[in-house]
């Protein structure tokens, strides 16, 4: 499917999880996501995302945050990364993509986008108030997932 914004080009777009929850492993499907996400901004409009980890080493130790994820070994471009999640009672699962930084990043460069950032996750001050630094020690020390941001060629 495709992405339109019913009134045309926007100037900045905000997603989670968008590029890599694609359907498929064709890393066609990224390349194809990445120019549909061009095609949704104005010139010089900003993308931002919440996407995996693709520096992420170690994918084990979120079961205290209600999750846990794996991936097919040996590791590739577009190599499934199942996750498991609890919601109440219910157990959710789902499938995203790993990608390396380098394939995200030449994907997005072809689709127009420059200065790309990976922007490190951080635990807002209410968030270690409630829980305490201890409690997401684990989570930031291997973050299952980053920011993304780049802007769209003027």
């Amino acid at each position: 499917g495709m992405l339109f914004h019913p009134n045309g080009p926007v100037v900045n777009i905000k997603q989670l999880g968008v590029i890599h929850n694609r359907e498929g492993r064709n890393t066609d499907e990224l390349q194809s996501m990445c120019k549909q996400i061009a095609l949704q901004l104005k010139p010089g409009g900003r993308f931002v995302a919440i996407n995996e980890n693709p520096a992420q080493e170690d994918f084990a130790g979120y079961s205290q945050y209600g999750f846990n994820k794996s991936i097919e070994d040996p590791r590739r471009e577009g190599s499934a990364i199942q996750y498991s999640m609890l919601s109440g009672r219910q157990l959710i699962r789902f499938e995203a993509y790993y990608y390396s930084r380098v394939f995200y990043e030449a994907a997005l460069t072809a689709a127009g986008f420059l200065d790309i950032e990976w922007v490190p996750l951080e635990v807002s001050p209410e968030g270690v108030d409630e829980l305490g630094e201890q409690y997401w020690a684990e989570y930031l020390s291997n973050p299952p997932v980053t920011g993304l941001t780049c802007r769209l060629r003027a």
